[in-house]
């Protein structure tokens, strides 16, 4: 386990203001200030329940599928039950890690919470993309309509117009 110290942001900060790094100590504060800011999210309520299975429910489900006819333990069932539980396993954490972003891994998270990361997922990709689309929107050529010297918006004349790559044509 990595020798972890924990730090107090204001000492960190005033340290680098006595040895001169006052940039660093203003960005410490403010990150500090920042984190102490955020408040605990909660999971929204879903329909999902969280519920896990006690020992006996899990061996009512499992016990004829792994036992012989004459209630003895199938081995070769079991083994079969286990390499698919194990491939299940597998399967989960790489589709949580795909889909929450990479922030959850662990197969047996509770739906809840996988469900909650991969909303939160899904609306930093829905945001980074409106974002990119107001920028390449704000990075497009503007044209301006000029009539008699004047700017003039299209819908205010009886022209129309038509955009061909650097000409401006009027009809």
């Amino acid at each position: 386990m990595p020798n972890t110290t924990q730090l107090d942001p204001a000492l960190c900060a005033d340290r680098l203001e006595k040895e001169g790094d006052i940039q660093a100590a203003r960005i410490i504060r403010e990150l500090a200030a920042e984190c102490l800011a955020l408040k605990p999210r909660k999971c929204s309520p879903l329909p999902h329940r969280d519920d896990v299975l006690t020992i006996e429910e899990s061996w009512e489900f499992w016990r004829d599928i792994v036992s012989n006819p004459d209630g003895s333990l199938n081995i070769e069932q079991i083994k079969r039950e286990l390499c698919d539980y194990g491939n299940v396993l597998n399967y989960a954490a790489i589709v949580y890690d795909h889909a929450t972003g990479g922030k959850c891994t662990k197969p047996l998270t509770y739906p809840s919470v996988a469900i909650s990361l991969i909303d939160d997922h899904v609306t930093e990709l829905s945001d980074e993309a409106i974002k990119e689309s107001q920028e390449a929107t704000n990075q497009a050529p503007v044209h301006v309509l000029f009539v008699k010297g004047k700017p003039v918006a299209a819908s205010d004349t009886p022209y129309s117009l038509s955009l061909y790559g650097d000409q401006t044509a009027i009809h």
